[in-house]
């Protein structure tokens, strides 16, 4: 398995802002390869931040675009399949494998919502895959925690799955604790998709950020300091010859590296 970084932790106060301290952070740390957000490259072009990541021994897997192409407007979703697919085209330019596509929505307020915006996102997803089909870029996007959204539960993400066939899949173990759905029953039922893992642990804290229904507080922790089975998962991942990446991701965002550093000693510990 591969190490990798989610963009928003090389975010931390303690770099300044200076993405090389961040970069040699993440290398030192044992990471090999980082994921960032479209929305980055307002500030640095593909290229350059290829260049960069380069310079200081890590590459870029993965490019993440939040899209609000589910929609009944035809220009938006129209536009956003454009921006979509430069994103494939730039994306097989710099060697970059893979793109996560999340699609988002402002409108969902009843069942009906929620379910146009699921045979939206089928609709959209199919386009896209064939536009990706040949070109050397993994098109998928992950189960993701609003429960006004039609991909959260383990039931969701697999009707989904199954409706646009050529897509792949970004299994983030978080956000199923959103959902009430176990996080080893979804791996599962939707392993014989996944490309990718966004490996994510939660904690309870009655100062935590997070709110859920039903639940106590909660806030993020360290791989393995938590409250989800991510040994077990681990396990179960190296059984069944899991070679993908491994992205660690901290929410909120670890306002230091040490619990990124303890996360990586986890992983590395039941990797050995």
């Amino acid at each position: 398995m591969v190490l990798s970084i989610f963009a928003l932790q090389l975010y931390l106060d303690e770099f300044h802002g200076d993405k090389g301290a961040a970069l040699d952070y993440a290398k030192a740390a044992g990471f090999d390869t980082m994921e960032i957000f479209d929305s980055e490259l307002k500030e640095i072009s593909l290229h350059d931040y290829c260049e960069l990541a380069k310079a200081h021994g890590v590459k870029i897997s993965t490019v993440i675009r939040m899209s609000y192409f589910p929609t009944a407007d035809e220009a938006i979703y129209q536009r956003e399949m454009t921006k979509i697919k430069a994103l494939i085209d730039d994306a097989a330019k710099e060697g970059i494998p893979m793109l996560m596509v999340v699609p988002m929505a402002d409108y969902v307020k009843t069942e009906e919502d929620k379910l146009f915006m699921r045979d939206m996102i089928i609709k959209g997803m199919n386009e896209v895959m064939a536009y990706a089909e040949g070109n050397g870029v993994t098109v998928m996007t992950e189960n993701f925690s609003r429960k006004d959204y039609p991909f959260g539960t383990i039931e969701e993400m697999r009707y989904i799955l199954d409706h646009v066939p050529g897509m792949k899949y970004n299994f983030d173990t978080g956000n199923f604790y959103f959902r009430y759905s176990d996080v080893l029953e979804a791996y599962e039922t939707l392993k014989d998709r996944i490309v990718n893992v966004h490996i994510k642990d939660w904690k309870n804290d009655e100062t935590g950020e997070f709110d859920v229904e039903g639940l106590p507080r909660f806030n993020g922790a360290a791989i393995g300091d938590g409250l989800l089975p991510m040994g077990e998962l681990i396990d179960r991942l190296k059984a069944d010859g899991y070679e993908g990446q491994l992205v660690v991701e901290i929410n909120p965002v670890a306002e230091t590296t040490q619990m990124i550093d303890e996360s990586v000693a986890f992983i590395k510990g039941k990797l050995a």
